[in-house]
C-alpha cells in the first residue's frame, strides 16, 4: 500500500505517546475532541487493530521495522515512521 507517510523522532515516544497525541502529530486530525469522538466510534486503528480507549499508549514495540499504520475511519490512512 502506498500510504502517505509522516516521520516522528523516536525521542517523541521515548517511553510512550498517547493515541490522541499521535493522531495530532500525524496531522490526520487536529481537534482532540474529534479524535476522542472517532475513538469512541471505533474509527481509530493502529496496524488494523481498533483502538477503543483514548488513554491508549503507543510504545515503540508497536512499530514493526520502524513503521506503524494509523487509520482514521475507512479512508484516512497514514504510515508513521520512526526516525
Amino acid at each position: 500500500a502506498n500510504l502517505p507517510k509522516v516521520n516522528i523522532h523516536s525521542n517523541k515516544i521515548e517511553k510512550k505517546i498517547n493515541i490522541v497525541d499521535l493522531v495530532l502529530l500525524s496531522k490526520l486530525e487536529n481537534s482532540k475532541s474529534e479524535i476522542r469522538r472517532l475513538i469512541k466510534g471505533n474509527a481509530v486503528k493502529i496496524n488494523e487493530n481498533v483502538i477503543s480507549h483514548e488513554k491508549f499508549e503507543i510504545t515503540k514495540n508497536l512499530f514493526k521495522d520502524n513503521y506503524l499504520k494509523l487509520s482514521l475511519g475507512k479512508k484516512r490512512h497514514i504510515k508513521i515512521e520512526l526516525s
